[in-house]
């Protein structure tokens, strides 16, 4: 399985780096982690609309501190298929609060 991420992780990285720029106002994304978010953060600063699923813990929390450095984020859909502790989802509001919508589901 850890395989198969990394493989996802590095074509997906990939296509971001090949396809976004700064006209890139929406994204959405099956699987997220920190690498993947680092990717975007760079060469799509103007995203306003990003919609990802999340299957890690660990890459729920570095994701959303990266999330948090898009500055015209205002739009944000999270699909969360593991389970943050209340600290971490508390960490994840103080982190997002300057979001306009936000839909986030836990799946577990």
């Amino acid at each position: 399985m850890q395989q198969l991420l990394l493989i996802v992780e590095k074509v997906t990285k990939e296509i971001i780096n090949s396809l976004c720029d700064e006209k890139l106002t929406k994204l959405s994304l099956n699987i997220m982690t920190q690498e993947i978010a680092q990717s975007i953060k760079e060469p799509c600063p103007n995203i306003n609309f990003l919609y990802f699923e999340i299957f890690s813990e660990q890459s729920f929390n570095s994701t959303i501190q990266l999330i948090n450095e898009l500055l015209f984020l205002k739009t944000l859909k999270i699909d969360l298929y593991c389970e943050p502790s209340e600290k971490e989802l508390n960490n994840m509001y103080d982190h997002l609060n300057h979001l306009k919508n936000f839909l986030f589901k836990i799946f577990i």
